[in-house]
């Protein structure tokens, strides 16, 4: 086992290489499952328990990865089936990308929550025939790159003496912008769990998107690097569409919060409840915005860099909030994936310490589409 990250070392831009030309084999993702609307269901199951168990993100991304595309190929009829499958999933992703003490034990996952509350208990023999089934259905071919496998690599150039920030002054710790960067990063990797869409683009674009998004809400200037450009290979006028995805997300999961908080504190009485009454209520928002609480609480930004102030959530007639969907409605993902890559007006509207830079952002853009 290598004592040190890929990235990290001398091969760094071979194996890079070796992945981009292995993501360009990857097969196309058709989106025919009839359980496609419970995807979002078990996608949060596999994050919770390569959560409980301590996986990487890599693991992680593969596991879903391989739920994704086994489902699109295949029908699976009951429940218990699926579950298996689910977790049969992590375990293998788990066994190819992490270590050997961090491969989830049986008794650890029939023990957790998520299974228990369920009317089965997973067998040893079961996993490893659906475990076999899975490496049959892929050609006992796991090297599946996904773009936690390139995210690493790229936030080494994330961060540079050279940053300004929008305001015009330079940063005041590229140590703790980049460590702050990080954290933003990996969040947007998480958010591409939430949605197929991000089928559409290859992993390597995904990658370098989630930085390129981070940058932008860090208010960093330029929002794509000379050196970011050299080691991706992408301009920004490559991820520009990917980016824009992620905003929306980014914005709409703030909307999210503000609804949240605002339904929570219309329903609090007038005398404070002891705190016990409240800690163990079941939340009412989905396990996506509590990813986002949990991400941000727990692994809070470095000193000194402060997330951008949301957007307020907009009311209705009757003065409640309308909730906003993790991410956009199909006809709006159809839409952002057919037009012209562009800078998107109605974020810079919405995401207020953006707007002066969108017509500097749309001028680079359009200067890289000229020279082509």
């Amino acid at each position: 086992m290598m004592d040190e990250p890929w990235w990290e070392g001398r091969v760094a831009s071979d194996v890079h290489c070796t992945l981009r030309e292995k993501e360009l084999k990857l097969p196309a993702f058709r989106a025919h499952s009839p359980l496609l609307k419970s995807r979002r269901f078990f996608v949060d199951i596999l994050t919770l328990l390569s959560s409980h168990c301590q996986l990487c993100p890599a693991a992680r991304h593969l596991a879903v990865y391989l739920l994704d595309h086994f489902l699109d190929r295949y029908t699976i009829p009951t429940s218990k089936q699926l579950y298996t499958v689910a977790v049969s999933c992590l375990l293998l992703a788990s066994k190819f990308e992490d270590r050997e003490d961090h491969v989830p034990k049986l008794e650890q996952i029939n023990s957790t929550r998520i299974l228990s509350g369920q009317n089965f208990t997973l067998t040893k023999k079961e996993l490893l025939n659906t475990e076999l089934l899975l490496l049959e259905a892929f050609s006992w071919n796991l090297c599946l790159p996904t773009p936690a496998h390139f995210l690493d690599y790229y936030l080494l150039a994330s961060v540079s003496q050279k940053d300004h920030h929008c305001h015009s002054w330079p940063t005041a710790c590229p140590r703790k912008t980049k460590e702050c960067l990080k954290e933003y990063a990996h969040y947007f990797l998480e958010v591409t769990l939430q949605d197929h869409i991000f089928y559409k683009f290859q992993p390597s674009v995904v990658a370098a998107a989630c930085v390129g998004a981070s940058r932008i809400c860090l208010q960093l200037s330029p929002y794509w690097t000379r050196d970011l450009q050299r080691i991706s290979n992408y301009t920004l006028e490559h991820l520009s569409t990917c980016i824009e995805i992620l905003l929306v997300a980014y914005d709409n999961v703030f909307k999210d919060a503000v609804a949240v908080k605002s339904q929570a504190l219309a329903v609090v009485p007038s005398t404070t409840p002891p705190p016990t009454q409240v800690l163990f209520q079941p939340p009412a928002y989905p396990l996506s915005l509590f990813f986002f609480f949990f991400f941000f609480f727990f692994h809070p930004p470095a000193p000194g860099c402060v997330p951008p102030v949301p957007p307020r959530a907009p009311q209705r007639a009757d003065g409640h909030h309308s909730r906003a969907q993790a991410l956009p409605r199909h006809h709006l993902r159809k839409q952002l994936l057919q037009r012209e890559p562009r800078i998107p007006h109605r974020l810079f509207r919405q995401i207020g310490h953006l707007r002066p830079h969108r017509e500097a952002l749309e001028t680079h853009v359009g200067r890289g589409r000229g020279r082509r």
